[in-house]
């Protein structure tokens, strides 16, 4: 129970994460092209850490590629090989010492 909690615990962890770089990148673009944006980022950037996964669905399916998009993506392979590797850490440890 403690290691799906552990598990569950990163998975969320990483997906906020994902939102918030997903949520800096897209105001930064933003800003360098010139776009003004209508809400303040004290207010976007939170919201976009939840609802960014559908965001990054839009722009692909209408918009196209964006570097926030990118970033999302490239994030994803990262943080999946990152749990990965910590799980298979944690289960040599726990070879070792059982």
């Amino acid at each position: 129970m403690k290691k799906c909690f552990r598990w569950i615990k990163r998975v969320i962890l990483a997906y906020l994460a994902t939102g918030l770089v997903y949520g800096v990148t897209g105001y930064i673009y933003r800003a360098v092209i010139g776009k003004h944006d209508i809400i303040t980022p004290w207010i976007s950037i939170p919201s976009n850490m939840i609802s960014w996964s559908w965001m990054v669905y839009i722009d692909l399916k209408y918009i196209g590629w964006q570097p926030q998009d990118v970033l999302a993506l490239a994030l994803i392979g990262i943080w999946v090989a990152i749990i990965i590797k910590k799980e298979f850490d944690q289960m040599k440890d726990m070879e070792k010492g059982g």
